[in-house]
């Protein structure tokens, strides 16, 4: 701990003597972060002190108060980080994409066509031990929204919560689109039950203003996919598409 009396002898402080390597480093509790004393001249003056190890300032108190600074300092990037300023989203409720010319761009709901439930009365029968499966299907065979861009960042507002947010690849068919769950599959960190090869890795950053935004962490490969934010929200749909040479 930085002694009380380091304010008082810096204010009185006339000297310009400063201490050496081989003072500031005598206790190793105290060590300086970046010292290296393998290719340090012990006769050489403590530079990596911001305020300079002058004779009235103890060479560990010196020290201690650069561990301090650094800590505090480590402190506040994380608080920075954790109020991290959002772009200007729309205020309005929903999921937003922002165009090449800065504009923002709100995406419909997927529309759902039916939802399609198979094992039940197996499930009854078993008393749970089987485990039934349930496949949504999705209008049409592309989504209205086609992304040439193959890592697209969705910016929410008002929406689900960045605790639930998936992305998921969908199986095209001929005139629809599907997604398959099963209850024998569900996890912490898969709440829908999704296939795990149709699960996109992807990163949510959190705002301070409650919005977030999510992007997959790869490149998503042309396809179908979805972006569900809440368990009993049809989600959001986009196809991502080759852009033509």
């Amino acid at each position: 701990m930085v002694s009380a009396n380091v304010i008082a002898h810096s204010a009185d402080c006339h000297t310009t003597k400063q201490n050496t390597w081989k003072d500031c480093t005598e206790n190793a509790d105290l060590r300086p972060p970046t010292s290296d004393l393998k290719h340090r001249d012990w006769r050489t003056p403590c530079v990596s002190c911001f305020m300079k190890c002058t004779s009235c300032l103890p060479a560990q108190d010196c020290c201690a108060t650069i561990v301090v600074m650094s800590h505090l300092g480590f402190l506040l990037l994380l608080l920075l980080q954790a109020a991290k300023p959002a772009p200007a989203i729309p205020a309005s409720p929903g999921v937003y994409l922002r165009s090449g010319d800065a504009q923002w761009i709100k995406i419909e709901p997927a529309s759902l066509a039916d939802t399609q439930t198979r094992g039940m009365d197996l499930f009854i029968l078993t008393d749970g031990l089987y485990s039934p499966e349930m496949t949504i299907v999705y209008r049409g065979a592309a989504a209205p929204l086609q992304l040439s861009v193959p890592r697209p960042t969705f910016y929410v507002r008002g929406i689900g919560s960045p605790g639930n947010a998936v992305m998921v690849q969908l199986t095209r068919r001929k005139d629809s689109r599907t997604l398959q769950t099963s209850a024998s599959a569900v996890a912490s960190d898969n709440k829908g039950g999704f296939r795990k090869k149709e699960i996109q890795s992807a990163t949510v950053t959190a705002f301070a203003d409650d919005a977030f935004s999510v992007t997959p962490d790869d490149d998503l490969k042309p396809g179908e996919y979805l972006l569900l934010l809440s368990l009993t929200h049809p989600g959001f749909d986009f196809g991502i598409t080759v852009p033509k040479k």
